[in-house]
């Protein structure tokens, strides 16, 4: 189209005969591509605006590191405030050699060659232990993620696994967190190439030992199966201390350098911001769902954490202590049941609402 037409187009309901001039007086002298240069560099700036501006929780969290609100917590130092100690920092880790002798057993093409990760989603450690499976492949390949429960019946199929029949078919899985009876192994042996199993769940009978394609870590509750994990992929690394109130928080570890306080804050945000926040619908079933995970983990200052982490710890001891003092005891079928009234001012409007 002429350049003339365009100009007419666009300057409808306006003096065209200024419009056309001050366009002739702009462009003397005015390198097209030069200026077709400028435009295209400040539409990329625009875009690079756009993807740097900041959540409400990052600049909250800039704001918190500043004022110093937890001084005792320093992700760089592990504190040393507990009065029921049982292990020093060094004596805990030094305590993974059943795991990193496993991990030996377990060429690096092996490791290299899963593909598919089956872990508890219900709780922290079974998620935690999925993210580092996620990490250790980071940008090299798309994983498989199955989130499931456990099951123990040695006679009855999970149905929750049978709907993956199509994604397991020769896949090399790994199990994180989960305990099965002996007719999920014996499903889950047939259908894949290869399985590793990772837990932390004693069990009282060696039927893994009966699979060829199953290589299998039972830890002995002395850690939680995230860290067994960790220490599986990074053997010769020491246990992040995050990974370490996660521990602590899952097998009840006494540890004397560790501050229970900012560990309990941490696993309250954990629970309410990542693993069981409806927000977020993050189904924990691609790479793109755990990078989430670790922006939620590590793109935010460790104070943010910890008064997010705080406030939700009172607001659940202010609500338990709500419901509780309304419930009354009953028969029910011959059982002792509590009936739970939430006639409470934080939920009862709410939850009706929402009902």
């Amino acid at each position: 189209m002429p350049l003339k037409s365009k100009i007419i187009k666009k300057s409808k309901g306006a003096d065209v005969k200024s419009e056309k001039s001050k366009i002739i007086k702009k462009s003397k002298g005015v390198d097209v591509n030069s200026e077709k240069s400028k435009i295209i560099t400040k539409s990329k700036d625009l875009d690079t605006d756009l993807n740097k501006e900041e959540t409400f929780e990052l600049k909250l969290s800039e704001c918190i590191k500043k004022c110093e609100l937890f001084k005792e917590n320093n992700e760089n130092k592990m504190i040393k405030k507990s009065y029921f100690s049982s292990q020093t920092e060094d004596e805990y880790q030094s305590s993974f050699k059943n795991i990193i002798t496993f991990s030996k057993k377990i060429t690096v093409t092996e490791k290299n060659n899963i593909d598919c990760v089956m872990f508890h989603s219900q709780n922290e450690d079974g998620v935690m232990a999925a993210y580092y499976v996620y990490k250790y492949f980071e940008n090299k390949k798309e994983l498989l993620f199955i989130p499931t429960k456990p099951s123990s019946s040695d006679t009855k199929m999970n149905y929750r696994i049978q709907k993956y029949d199509s994604i397991l078919k020769n896949k090399n899985l790994i199990i994180l967190d989960l305990s099965f009876g002996k007719a999920n192994y014996d499903y889950l042996s047939k259908l894949c190439k290869s399985i590793i199993i990772i837990d932390d769940h004693v069990r009282h009978n060696t039927i893994l030992d009966k699979y060829k394609n199953i290589h299998s870590f039972i830890g002995d509750d002395s850690h939680c199966a995230s860290v067994y994990t960790f220490k599986f992929l990074y053997p010769a690394k020491d246990v992040p201390l995050h990974l370490i109130y996660v521990d602590k928080n899952d097998r009840k570890l006494q540890l004397s350098f560790i501050n229970n306080n900012i560990c309990r804050y941490n696993t309250v945000y954990n629970s309410f911001k990542i693993i069981n926040s409806p927000y977020l619908n993050n189904q924990f079933t691609k790479n793109k769902d755990f990078k989430k995970i670790g922006e939620l983990l590590f793109n935010v200052s460790p104070d943010y954490k910890l008064l997010v982490g705080k406030l939700y710890d009172d607001l659940c001891n202010n609500i338990k202590l709500q419901v509780v003092v309304n419930s009354v005891k009953r028969i029910f079928c011959g059982h002792p049941v509590y009936i739970l009234n939430y006639n409470d001012p934080v939920l009862y409007k709410m939850i009706g609402r929402e009902m």
